[in-house]
């Protein structure tokens, strides 16, 4: 199984949106996919999901498995609060539960600075 994280950018003004599109571009089977996502920012739009935290750490999960090619996006407003903040890694999972979620993604770092106020 393999995933790729595509998004907006990487540099953000408080109350942007990031758009960022999972796409399992190889599997042998249907897949669940979800994306690790930073406290202080925002789920406002995308494909059906939940968002939960387990073990410390926040998650954006889909609801439809998805299959080699199938594209999951979800939109992230970011935060007020200047920082950086990391997202990823993207986790999969096989769609029938027969395997644990793993990362098929690697890390990326956005920074916010801010509130536009233009």
């Amino acid at each position: 199984m393999a995933v790729s994280r595509s998004d907006d950018g990487s540099a953000f003004y408080g109350g942007q949106t990031n758009q960022v599109d999972i796409t399992l571009t190889e599997a042998d089977t249907e897949a669940v996919v979800r994306d690790t996502i930073p406290f202080g920012w925002e789920i406002v739009a995308g494909d059906s999901h939940t968002t939960y935290t387990e073990d410390g750490e926040r998650f954006i999960e889909f609801d439809a498995a998805a299959s080699a090619g199938g594209t999951r996006t979800y939109f992230a407003e970011a935060p007020g609060s200047t920082g950086a903040y990391e997202f990823g890694p993207g986790q999969g999972q096989a769609a029938d539960g027969s395997t644990v979620f793993f990362d098929i993604t690697d890390t990326e770092t956005n920074a916010v600075g801010g509130v536009d106020t233009s």
